[in-house]
């Protein structure tokens, strides 16, 4: 799977200053590792809040 990219490299704390290719290259290892998560088709919304942990009964109150 995918390795996500470092928290520091999105938050602003690294230093250097992330580069704007290391940022285009973290959002498309972010892109990579939810189709490798979820499968290339998301469609069905139900699967994909169980694979996160989301209860939507809790986020309507």
């Amino acid at each position: 799977m995918t390795k996500l990219p470092d928290k520091d490299l999105l938050d602003g704390t690294k230093k250097p200053e992330t580069t704007t290719g290391e940022f285009r290259l973290a959002m498309g290892n972010i892109r990579q590792f939810l189709f490798e998560l979820f499968g290339d088709e998301s469609s069905d919304k139900e699967t994909a809040r169980q694979t996160l942990g989301i209860d939507i009964g809790q986020l309507k109150e």
